[in-house]
């Protein structure tokens, strides 16, 4: 990919208008080694999100999303790891209108993909390629399937160590979707992401903001998301 459509890719929601989401995004992902080769893990998302509608700046005041997602990974001798989502369960609530009304759906997620990262100098460079399949209102006869294609680069830059295990790190990343429905391929969403880690041994705690343009039915929906997100190993 060239540098001026990496750019393009990245800066792709300063150009473009639409309707202002605010929400709360946190996350807490634990991951348990088994050996040099293989770990699993599982996550859980709790999401909230205010009226946009009714011009709400309250992220807490609607439930937005619920989640929980099973991982295994594979780490191959030439550095590639291989990642697997075999489960994943969401629940997702959209605001109807001002008065804050909520349609819910339900979907199940299935993941896989390659990841690999290397370092630069003491820039930690990480690159992630998925597929993701989803069944959409599953519980009920209007449910459907889609494809999504999630490319991921980030840049963790350390701020102060303490020792090999500690320390604080800024992370800057973007991920850029394409989804598949009905054989038809088209801009799906993407997300800017700059938080600041808090690393310790067996625990790292993730503060920040995400940007989002999003393509919902035609028109461009910007996300304005306050992370916070905990990553544990056992």
């Amino acid at each position: 990919i060239s540098m001026k459509i990496f750019f393009f890719i990245l800066f792709l929601p300063l150009f473009v208008n639409g309707q202002t989401h605010k929400e709360f995004w946190s996350k807490v992902n634990i991951t348990k080694q088994l050996n040099n080769r293989w770990d699993v893990g599982i996550d859980v998302q709790y999401r909230q999100q205010s009226n946009y509608k009714a011009l709400d700046k309250d992220i807490f005041h609607y439930p937005l999303t619920r989640s929980i997602r099973s991982w295994v990974y594979y780490h191959s001798k030439n550095k590639w790891t291989i990642v697997a989502s075999p489960l994943a369960y969401f629940v997702s609530d959209d605001i109807k209108n001002d008065l804050g009304i909520l349609k819910k759906t339900e979907e199940i997620r299935f993941m896989g993909g390659l990841m690999k990262g290397l370092l630069i100098k003491k820039i930690k460079i990480n690159n992630r390629l998925l597929a993701e399949h989803r069944i959409i209102d599953v519980n009920n006869a209007q449910q459907y399937s889609q494809w999504r294609y999630r490319l991921q680069n980030s840049l963790t830059i350390p701020l102060h160590n303490v020792n090999k295990t500690t320390g604080a790190n800024y992370i800057l990343s973007n991920e850029f979707f394409i989804k598949s429905q009905a054989n038809v391929f088209s801009f799906d969403q993407e997300r800017l992401l700059n938080v600041f880690q808090w690393k310790f041994k067996h625990i790292d705690v993730d503060i920040g903001y995400q940007w989002t343009i999003q393509k919902i039915n035609k028109s461009n929906h910007h996300r304005n998301q306050w992370l916070m997100m905990t990553n544990i190993i056992i």
